[in-house]
Parts: C-alpha cells; structure tokens; sequence
C-alpha cells in the first residue's frame, strides 16, 4: 500500500539524513586518510631522491678523477701503446670501483683512445663520439651530464663527461656510461610508483616500463622536433601521458589514470634533482585511502541500520499492541455485522451436531420451516426436514475437509400441514471445540412454479415446431417438383445443343458433296463421305453417353489416344477459328498419350472447354488458342489455354457448380463444365482452372495412362445429373 504523504516526506528526510551522514563520514575520513598518506610520501620521495643522488653521483666523481689521471693525460698528449695500455688498465679499476657499464676516454677529436672494456668484444676503443652532446660541452671546457636511450632496445644509459685539460689546454674528455636498469629494477611496489622525467618533462625511467617514454606536460612542435634531431630518446615517438592530475595541497596533487578504476589513482609527488636536471615522482596508491574511506563509510551505513532496526522493533511492540486491541475492536464489531446479516439473509441456515441435533436456526430458516416462535434447542434435523434421513457421525464427512457441497430438493410439510419445496445444502465445518455441519435452506416455490409453465411453454412450442416442420416439408417437396421440371428443360436445350453441333457440319459436309459429286472431285468427295462417317459415329457416340449419363450404366474403359481426340473435335470449330482469327497452336508430346477412357466422353470434354476457350477470345485483338498434352509420372496432362478476358476471381470456386453462369439469361444454363468435371472424376483423373499472368485462363486435366492390366475396368458415373 503507498504511505502517507507525510509518512513518505518523513521517510524520505531520515533517508536523506542518512546518506549526508555516510557521504560526510566518507569524506572526512577520505581526507584524513589522505593527509596521512601525503606525509608518508614525502618520506618516501626524500629517501628515493636521496638514494638516486647518491647512486649516480659517485660516477660523477669517477669522471672527474679519470680526467685528472696522469697516464690518461700523458696518452692525449703523446699517445705511444705503453701509455694505452696503462690507460685502459686504470679505467678498468675505476669500472670495477664503481660498478659502471664503460669508462672511456675521447681525444680532442672525439675518437676513443682508451677504455675500460678495452679486452671485451663490443670495445669502444676506436669509436667515434665527436657528435654527442656531452663531447662538445666537455670541449668548451664544462663538465656536463647526458641522457641516451637504445634504438634497438630497452637499454637507457647516463653520462657523465668531464673535460681533460693539459698545461691549461684542452685535449679531450673523460666519460663514464652507466646503465640504468639496474637502478629503475627496484623501484615500484604494490602501493608505489616511481617516475622520473628529464628537462623537457619526458618520462626516461619509471617502474612501468609502459610509461617511459610519454611527456607529463604538453610540448610545442618545435620542442618535439629538436627532441628528435637530437636522437636522445632513439627513434622512438614520444607520446603525452594520458592522466587527469587534481591540486591536494603545496606539492602534492591527485594523479588519476582512469576515473572509473580506483586502483590507477595515485597521489603524486615531486623533488626536483638539480645537478641532474631530472625531476622524481614519487606515486602513493589512493587505494588504501578509498579502502579506509569505504570501511568507515560502511560502519556508519551498519551503526545507522542498527539505529533504525531498534527504531523499527520499538515502533512494531507499540502497533501490536495497538493492533491487539483493534483488533478485539474489530471482532466485536464483526460479530454484530455477522449476527445481522445471518438474521436478515434470505436464505435459512441450520447448524447442526454430529448426531444431527439443531444447535441454531436464523430468523428465516424460522418462517421457512414454519416454526414460528417454538423453541428449537430440543429439535433433531429429522424432525423438521424427513428426507434425506441423518446418518451416523463416523458415516459422515470430516468436518473441516474440503468437501463437495451435498444438495438435494425435497418437500417440507409445515407445522400448518402446508407444503414447501426446498433446495438443501450441507457441509461440514470446522468450529472449535466441536464438528458441526452448516445447513442451508433456499425455498424455491417461485422457481417451481416458472418450472412449470416453462414446461407448458416448452410443449406449446414443440407442438407449434411440429407443425411449421410439416408446412415447410411441403412447400420443399413442391419446390424440388418444380425444380426437377426447370431441370428437365435446361438439359432438353443441352441436348438439342449438343446433337445441333454434328448435324450442322454433317449438312454442311452433305452439301458440299453434292457440288463435289457435279464436279466429279471423287478423291475430296471420298474425304467429306469420310468425314461425314465420322460424325455419324459422333452422334451415334453422344446419344449413347447420354443414355449411359442417364441412366447412370457403367461404360468399359479402352486406350484412348488424345492428340486424334483433338484432332477429331478441331474440324467443328474451324470455321469459327477462321472468323475470328484464332492463331491455334498444338503442341504435341514426342510418345504417344493413350489413357484408359472413352473417346466420347473425351471428345465431349475437349468440345466443352475448346468452345468455352473461343467465345473468350471474342473481341480480342491479337487471339490465341494453345493445346497442350504433357505426361509425368503415369498422368497425362491436357492444358487449354487463351487469352482472353480470363475468369473473375470470385468465379473460380464456384466454376464446376451446376447451373452456375456468367452468361445472360437465354444464354447457357451452367451445366456444361459440370458435366465435364463429372466425366473427369468418372475417369479418375481432376480438372482445375486458374488465370494467366499475362490475361487469359489455363483449363488443365490429369488423367491417368492407360494400363493394359486394367483395360477391362469399367467407368462408374457419379458425375451431376
């Protein structure tokens, strides 16, 4: 449920209390951390400074006396082997006094005369370092220092160069080279980083070998170039160091790398090396600090959740108590609504014992029963309600379970011998210390009676039903009488039109070959005689499968070839193909097509669509007729096709119907293409009808090939009619 509004202000105050609470902790705590942290680092960046000034500063001195060493000057002022070889001895023991690298010596003209690696491999005896840039401060008379880094590996190497100086004229210099990584090797631990960058701010040792490398300042292009003409950092592209750095006080500032990562945040500070002109960075790890942060922050967050969980245990003591007593409040008050209702409900509620005793009867359970004022404590259920008889209490359902209600109707005399039907319901409850069973009683005389006339009512209609059945039997028995007869003429003109069509080629034919026979062309008046044979057997073929279709006789089935099917049908609509400039296109399988059938029946399927195929073609410009025959898989196909105006889409389904039309009235009676499709399913096979893409509508039959072991089959018509 939502809380009050001032509930919900007065939560949402303490939680903000709280959170101001834990952030303020955090960051007193934070800060206090911090301050520590700062002195430890200052102690930590004085020893580091110190350790790295003496380190290096004794190869300062080593330089120094290499310079003023008598042999070395005696060699640059008269070099002889014997004096070389003295030379390299000595800047040997001050390689191993002081743990160098190389310690050599350049004559004025930077070439190396003698060193301390003068017996290994990789001898600098020889080399050339006219170039550097602590050669040619030594020849201007300045002891300088100098930092180089490898092309070709990670090595960073120190110098310390100091002029050589004979009778007041300068003649060379001394060098000691020492190696770094020794010294970068101890630095850095699990809380500390340690950087150090050179005069342009550009990071030459650090215990990331990752950061070297990287400028801790933005340099100017021209800085950048001079940087690398020089070569100090090799070949190698300096790239700026990618950190967000905050001011914590004098010389010290929070260095962060990545916001979101606790652990790359660092406090930072710097002690500047002067005789070295570098600067060190002394990096603390902030995670202590978050961490110390984090634990204070979360023992405040447990002392404020302990604080409201003692809050809310004393609040919950304080509402149940109020609770206990509304709630007796409540069940007071429930029982006076209960006794109401259960006094003033429509419905008679009887609660009985085990054994069937009446233990309390409402008010209209009273006026049901008829009892009036009598009292009812001494009254067993039997003696008010006689069926059903009461049973013993162990026969009885358990109070308590989840039992189906027990419902029965019975009449009920009353007290005044009058007669009341009653709906009856008992269920088993469960009211401590004993079982009892709750008893409803529902008087339904009202019911009874709309039983009753429902039942006249339903009587009346059932005999009204009867009737208006026997009216509408008669009045379907003289429209199927009126039907049939409209049936009979519909395939009388079927008939006529059917006979009509040989009848006029055999006189056409008849004709012709008495011209024929004046004209003594017996070879073309054979042809017609042949013809008109052929449409003798055509007649002779129609009227007997109409007396089959009549009669519904079976038909045998014989090899029917149907390209000569066609070409027996064609020559009846040559003269309306010529008319109405039908280009005919027969395209004719390379085996020959035989399927077990009939040819009339065949003859008159084509008949049928080849004609209904032209009378589309009517007022088209360009019009085609195609006859196809394919054969697949045992079946034979028959596809007629045209283009003309095609067939309405809501027409398809309903194409094979009897008596179904397009045409005018007069004009056809819709029976033709269901005598085709009759024929087609008395031959096993299917027709369907479907539009072209391009205009038009493709009839196809699938019959199946006729098969030797099954030419004395005979064809059973089912077709309409």
């Amino acid at each position: 449920m939502p809380l009050p509004r001032s509930r919900f202000a007065l939560f949402t105050l303490l939680l903000g209390i709280a959170i101001a609470v834990i952030v303020s902790a955090w960051q007193l705590s934070w800060r206090w951390a911090l301050q520590g942290e700062v002195v430890r680092t200052a102690k930590q960046l004085s020893l580091h400074a110190q350790s790295i000034d003496n380190a290096l500063g004794q190869f300062r001195y080593i330089a120094l006396e290499a310079a003023n060493n008598e042999q070395v000057q005696q060699l640059l002022h008269e070099p002889t082997q014997t004096r070389t070889n003295r030379s390299n001895r000595s800047l040997e023991l001050y390689s191993r006094r002081g743990g160098s690298n190389t310690v050599f010596v350049l004559d004025a003209e930077g070439s190396v005369v003698a060193s301390s690696n003068w017996s290994s491999s990789d001898s600098l005896v020889g080399h050339s370092y006219s170039d550097r840039p602590y050669f040619q401060q030594a020849l201007e008379g300045q002891a300088s220092s100098f930092y180089a880094a490898s092309s070709q590996t990670e090595q960073a190497d120190y110098y310390f160069a100091y002029p050589i100086r004979k009778d007041q004229q300068l003649v060379g210099a001394a060098v000691v080279r020492v190696d770094l990584q020794p010294l970068q090797a101890q630095w850095g631990g699990n809380d500390s980083e340690l950087i150090i960058s050179d005069g342009y701010g550009v990071v030459v040792l650090a215990s990331r070998p990752q950061w070297r490398y990287r400028y801790l300042f933005p340099l100017f292009d021209s800085t950048l170039q001079l940087l690398r003409e020089q070569r100090i950092y090799g070949e190698r592209r300096l790239r700026p160091f990618h950190a967000q750095v905050s001011k914590v006080d004098e010389g010290s500032d929070l260095f962060q790398l990545d916001r979101r990562d606790s652990s790359a945040h660092f406090l930072r500070q710097s002690f500047h090396l002067p005789q070295l002109n570098w600067t060190i960075h002394y990096l603390a790890s902030l995670a202590p600090v978050y961490g110390f942060a984090n634990r204070v922050a979360l023992s405040a967050l447990i002392a404020i959740l302990l604080l409201a969980l003692i809050a809310a245990l004393m609040r919950e003591r304080g509402l149940k108590r109020a609770s206990r007593a509304q709630t007796r409040n409540l069940l007071e008050q429930s029982g006076k609504r209960q006794q109401a209702i259960i006094n003033n409900t429509n419905v008679g509620l009887m609660l009985l014992s085990t054994g069937g005793e009446v233990r309390f009867l409402n008010q209209q359970a009273h006026r049901i029963l008829g009892l009036g004022d009598q009292p009812h404590t001494s009254l067993h259920f039997n003696q008010l309600i006689p069926e059903p008889r009461w049973q013993a209490a162990e026969s009885l359902p358990p109070a308590g379970t989840e039992q189906p209600l027990l419902s029965t109707e019975v009449w009920v005399t009353r007290s005044d011998n009058s007669r009341v039907p009653l709906a009856i319901s008992i269920r088993a409850i469960d009211l401590q210390p004993d079982a009892s069973y709750l008893v409803t009683l529902v008087d339904i005389s009202r019911r009874k009676a709309a039983e009753k006339q429902l039942q006249s009512a339903k009587e009346l209609l059932e005999q009204r039903v009867e009737e208006r059945t026997r009216e509408l039997e008669e009045a379907q028995q003289e429209l199927i009488q009126a039907s049939k007869l409209a049936a009979l003429g519909e395939m009388s003109t079927s008939i006529a039109h059917e006979f009509n069509q040989p009848l006029t080629a055999m006189r056409t034919y008849l004709a012709s070959s008495e011209l024929l026979l004046q004209q003594g062309d017996n070879k073309r008046l054979q042809d017609n005689l042949r013809l008109l044979r052929e449409l003798t057997e055509r007649t002779s073929t129609i009227a007997s499968q109409l007396k089959t279709y009549a009669y519904n006789r079976p038909a045998e089935r014989n090899p029917v070839n149907l390209v000569n099917a066609l070409q027996q049908v064609l020559p009846m609509f040559r003269q309306t193909i010529d008319q109405q400039g039908v280009n005919l296109i027969v395209r004719q399988p390379k085996e020959t097509l035989q399927v077990a059938a009939d040819s009339g029946r065949i003859q008159l399927v084509l008949t049928n669509l080849i004609k209904n195929a032209l009378e589309s073609l009517q007022g088209c410009d360009s019009p085609e007729l195609v006859c196809e025959f394919l054969c697949h898989q045992q079946q034979a196909t028959i596809r007629i096709h045209d283009n003309g105006g095609g067939i309405e889409v809501r027409h398809i389904n309903r194409l094979f119907d009897p008596f179904f039309t397009t045409k005018g009235v007069g004009e056809g009676l819709g029976l033709g293409l269901s005598i085709v499709a009759g024929f087609i399913r008395d031959l096993d096979g299917s027709i369907d009808a479907i539009n072209n893409e391009n205009g038009g509508a493709t009839f196809s039959i699938q019959l199946p090939l006729y098969e030797p072991r099954n030419q004395n089959a005979t064809i059973k018509t089912h077709h309409t009619g």
